[in-house]
């Protein structure tokens, strides 16, 4: 995966993860290290059911960490709608 030249948003770290051999505690403390310290709010998808140990995982590392979350759906719904 390679971000693409002409990319201008936001920056962007691609974590390659091997389900076997790596330790999902250990996955979801690299991606939230990425995360600045104050964030207004993670967008994710919050209707959605815990699928998962690592949705679940994830989910309490956000709570722990007192970020706020706001629903991803309704932004992403407005993207798909978007001609181009």
């Amino acid at each position: 995966m390679a971000i693409p030249q002409d990319y201008d948003g936001p920056a962007i770290e691609f974590i390659l993860r091997s389900i076997k051999p790596d330790n999902t505690a250990d996955v979801i403390e690299q991606v939230l290290a990425q995360v600045p310290p104050s964030p207004a709010k993670l967008a994710l998808y919050t209707k959605d059911q815990v699928d998962g140990d690592m949705t679940e995982q994830l989910l309490m590392g956000i709570s722990e960490r007192g970020y706020g979350k706001a629903e991803l759906k309704e932004f992403m719904d407005k993207v798909h709608m978007t001609k181009i």
